[in-house]
């Protein structure tokens, strides 16, 4: 049986210090059919120098800043293969993970992507710990607001049938796609850690984010619920799912120690659904954001 192709696209701003190793975590993968893009979204550090050194051994472009979103988009447009991956270029993937995932997916053809285990590593690529990945599907993002994890492999039908990523969206266009996409089918876990995944001062993910972009987990969740035709399983879950989304964005209130939009957010989250004072996830996310 022919090896499905699988394209690989890292969208790079301003993350020189780490580009070299994300970058050598793709070159160094086992996989025949590997097709392997970067793109420069309009750095301003020495990123275009990193990727010159990588000279015939790595394509990729710059452009002007346009967002990740767009940047995936494009990236995988100008690529070909069956299977998409998409990796932040502060991250690591693991040695084996696309020969892995690939034979996995092969296995499961009812399946829209994979995703495993990942580590958790610091700014000098030392590993802070192993993280089991806990199930991912439509029902658990939406009643506990989890979250896919680094090294999320999908089929490109999946992407092609959603409609890509959201480029209006800054923050969560990850989360967007995949709320999208599992409509469409499961997604299948996988056992063993595929992705290392950097905490560092400069992430996106851990960074504060300005009051105009912390409520897109709200736009995301309220628009999820304006589709016609959804599952009427997941109905029940939109006050849930709501009132989470502002318990997120409250978070990232919390985090820039804006007190007055976090307890807007979280006062609207429990007029939504008030037995969310109840639930422990919700205040796990409150904690988070008075720690950072």
């Amino acid at each position: 049986m022919k090896s499905p192709g699988v394209a690989v696209v890292i969208p790079a701003f301003n993350h020189a210090r780490y580009l070299p190793e994300a970058i050598d975590s793709v070159l160094a993968q086992d996989y025949p059919s590997i097709d392997f893009l970067v793109v420069d979204d309009g750095s301003t550090d020495e990123t275009r120098s990193v990727l010159e050194g990588y000279a015939s051994r790595v394509r990729w472009f710059s452009r002007e800043n346009r967002g990740q979103s767009a940047t995936l988009n494009e990236g995988w447009l100008q690529t070909n293969g069956d299977i998409l991956l998409y990796l932040g270029a502060d991250d690591v993937l693991l040695p084996g993970a696309i020969g892995t995932v690939v034979s996995a997916l092969q296995e499961y053809p009812s399946f829209v992507g994979a995703y495993g285990d990942y580590l958790l590593i610091d700014d000098r690529s030392q590993t802070i710990r192993r993280v089991s990945a806990p199930p991912i599907d439509l029902t658990g993002m939406l009643r506990d607001f989890t979250s896919p994890p680094a090294g999320t492999f999908f089929r490109r039908s999946t992407w092609e049938c959603v409609g890509g990523w959201d480029e209006s969206l800054s923050q969560v266009p990850d989360r967007d796609f995949l709320q999208r996409a599992l409509l469409h089918g499961p997604l299948l876990r996988l056992r063993e850690p595929l992705a290392a995944f950097r905490v560092h001062a400069k992430s996106q993910t851990f960074r504060p984010r300005a009051a105009s972009l912390a409520a897109e987990p709200i736009v995301v969740v309220d628009r999820f619920f304006q589709q016609p035709g959804l599952p009427v399983e997941i109905l029940p879950l939109k006050q849930r799912a709501r009132a989470m989304a502002r318990v997120v964005t409250a978070r990232h209130d919390l985090r820039r120690r804006d007190w007055v939009a976090a307890l807007r957010h979280l006062s609207s989250g429990v007029r939504l659904e008030p037995r969310i004072v109840l639930a422990p996830r919700a205040w796990r996310f409150v904690a988070n954001g008075l720690r950072n």
